[in-house]
């Protein structure tokens, strides 16, 4: 089976929207590309072209950065101590699983020492 490509996927979609704009003008209902199994809807026909990939590709060929997030508004929704103590919730249960299965395999590690 083919891989997915959005592209094609985006170009569906747009092909979809003009033929509900245009039936939405006439009385007669065109045949969409909605009433197709999903195996067939998709299939790559190669129609799409390189300005298609240019248009309706996620990939933009750059690396970009993520803005940062600004903490230091005046007033924000949730404290940042909050935050971080949700982040740190875990970390204790996680400190004792370690312990007790450290504590088991040296238990194991004795018993079968002597």
């Amino acid at each position: 089976m083919p891989s997915f490509r959005e592209t094609l996927w985006f170009k569906v979609g747009l092909r979809d929207e003009v033929a509900a704009a245009a039936a939405a003008g006439s009385d007669a209902e065109r045949p969409s590309a909605q009433l197709l199994p999903l195996e067939d809807r998709y299939l790559d026909d190669a129609s799409l072209t390189s300005e298609d990939r240019a248009q309706l590709s996620l990939r933009t060929g750059q690396t970009t950065l993520v803005p940062r997030l600004d903490v230091t508004s005046p007033e924000p929704s949730v404290p940042v101590t909050t935050l971080v103590g949700e982040l740190k919730r875990g970390r204790g249960t996680m400190i004792a699983m370690i312990a007790a299965t450290t504590a088991c395999v040296g238990g194991a590690v004795l018993l079968l020492a002597m």
